[in-house]
């Protein structure tokens, strides 16, 4: 039976960086049935480890995104998409590192399970709809005063959204779009219009950078969002603000503004800021993790594997970022990496030699014949003042440590 839905009370504060964290007292070498240790993947053994609705309950494209870690609350914050269409199930959950347990801050995760709502709009003629669903939610990260920002991308030909939510409602409002809402209608002669509505949420042509689409996540430096275009570079935008390019070169490899060397077509699918600097990992045109200085656009390779070994950064054959998110601890990045047609494997990249290794050999939950390897495998967060990562994986939070092997289930 499912454990009872969670409800959240308490204000999100922005996560502390230096603070450690506290995690479920486990050690598999001592307690192997520890059913933390004992991992079971599938819908049916959904719930089992923490309670409140568990990420998997047999439906197609349900998966975790990028999150945040909260240090001062102890918990992770985590994007869950039901079923990868553009509807409005999808949602943030917050996860209690110390327990496990799952509470649902915003969105819905099923026809009966859902909390705050987004803005209702009622339309010229009689239209009505709520906007700012969490349908397709890609990446959350800390927003200003305790608030969560999530990144919203329904499809390649849909608009990719910023919205704003407050933990303590749930309720979402818009921050920033790719283009305008395409609604028909002027938002001058009209201002019951979404595209009047967004206007004052400070909405425009100036906020949209050139109505290019991002790549899957974003980050936040507490005042600015920045975004990666592929073949473009890094932008800065401040809600209700212009768009800045901070970095920005040709696909032929012409530098626009900033420096070092131009990626060209590198196709960049996730983000992870690096102290002041966003690092993007991409491929399969150039497989590489790549790092823009927020500050002072410079560019450069921080690893990069290619076919010509002069071009290539670090060493080991394991390619990277073709579809995973990376983490930062501070000391090492994490991904997920491959070789030829394998499935993917966590991966550690050393960000001061670009050298990338593979973890294939793990005890605990990742053990035995999957070694954790999958499609959906993804690195979630970095957990702040200690060499643990959070991977999703066939259906569960799993707390893995790439330099003992070590893994146990954190939330399934």
């Amino acid at each position: 039976m499912l454990k009872k839905i969670l409800t959240l009370g308490l204000l999100c504060s922005a996560p502390a960086l230096a603070q450690s964290v506290r995690l479920p007292d486990v050690d598999c070498s001592r307690t192997p049935q520890n059913a933390r240790c004992t991992f079971r993947g599938g819908a049916n053994a959904g719930g089992s480890v923490g309670e409140g609705w568990p990420f998997l309950t047999g439906g197609l494209g349900e998966s975790v995104g990028s999150g945040f870690v909260n240090a001062q609350e102890n918990a992770l914050y985590v994007p869950s998409e039901v079923g990868v269409q553009k509807d409005r199930l999808g949602g943030v959950v917050r996860v209690d590192l110390a327990t496990g347990n799952r509470t649902l801050v915003s969105g819905a995760l099923d026809a009966t399970v859902s909390r705050g709502s987004g803005v209702a709009w009622n339309g010229p003629r009689g239209e009505k709809a709520t906007l700012y669903e969490l349908g397709r939610v890609r990446a959350v990260r800390p927003g200003p005063g305790g608030t969560i920002y999530a990144l919203v991308d329904k499809g390649s030909t849909e608009r990719t959204e910023v919205l704003q939510i407050d933990p303590k409602t749930g309720n979402r409002n818009i921050v920033w779009a790719n283009k305008v809402a395409d609604d028909g209608y002027d938002p001058v002669a009209e201002p019951r219009s979404i595209k009047a509505l967004e206007l004052k949420q400070g909405i425009n042509e100036a906020t949209l950078c050139e109505r290019f689409k991002p790549s899957w996540s974003f980050e936040t430096d507490g005042k600015n969002l920045y975004f990666f275009f592929e073949k473009e570079g890094l932008a800065r935008v401040q809600p209700g603000g212009k768009c800045e390019w901070v970095s920005r070169y040709t696909a032929s490899g012409d530098s626009v503004t900033g420096s070092g060397p131009s990626f060209g077509t590198f196709m960049g699918y996730w983000t992870v800021m690096q102290g002041q600097n966003v690092a993007v990992v991409g491929g399969p045109s150039i497989d590489a993790l790549v790092s823009f200085d927020t500050r002072t656009g410079e560019r450069r390779f921080i690893s990069r594997h290619d076919n010509v070994p002069a071009k290539r950064i670090g060493k080991n054959d394991v390619f990277v970022g073709y579809s995973g998110a990376p983490a930062f601890n501070g000391k090492v990045f994490a991904t997920t990496g491959y070789v030829g047609f394998e499935s993917p494997f966590l991966t550690i990249i050393d960000p001061k030699t670009g050298d990338r290794t593979a973890i294939e050999d793990w005890k605990g939950s990742l053990s035995g014949s999957a070694g954790g390897r999958s499609s959906e495998m993804q690195v979630v967060a970095a957990l702040p003042g200690r060499d643990e990562f959070i991977l999703y994986y066939n259906g569960a939070l799993h707390v893995a440590n790439p330099k003992t092997g070590n893994s146990y289930v954190l939330s399934q």
